[in-house]
């Protein structure tokens, strides 16, 4: 991103209403069993593959972001949440290096 576009911010946005919310980690190591005959419970981070909490699964995007060696260390993050209800996009996080 950044070779060719000079990207300088990155913005996550999670929002109300998401699937994501709606279904268990324990469902989608299920169904990836079940579908793919492969086992992901040791892959990632159990509580990262659902969405429980729109805040901590924001802040853990940020982080696996900034943590990437595909994200250069200039690049400003940010997390918000969009609520379809009203309208409101409400930062949640963010990660400005010094």
């Amino acid at each position: 991103m950044d070779v060719l576009f000079h990207v300088h911010n990155v913005v996550v946005v999670h929002h109300s209403f998401c699937g994501m919310t709606s279904i268990s980690p324990d469902l989608v190591i299920g169904h990836f069993h079940d579908h793919h005959h492969a086992e992901i419970a040791g892959k990632f981070d159990h509580d990262s593959l659902a969405i429980m909490d729109f805040e901590e699964s924001i802040k853990y995007d940020l982080k696996l972001l900034r943590a990437s060696p595909a994200v250069p260390k200039h690049v400003k993050l940010y997390g918000f949440f969009y609520e379809i209800n009203s309208g409101d996009l409400i930062e949640v996080a963010r990660d400005i290096p010094a």
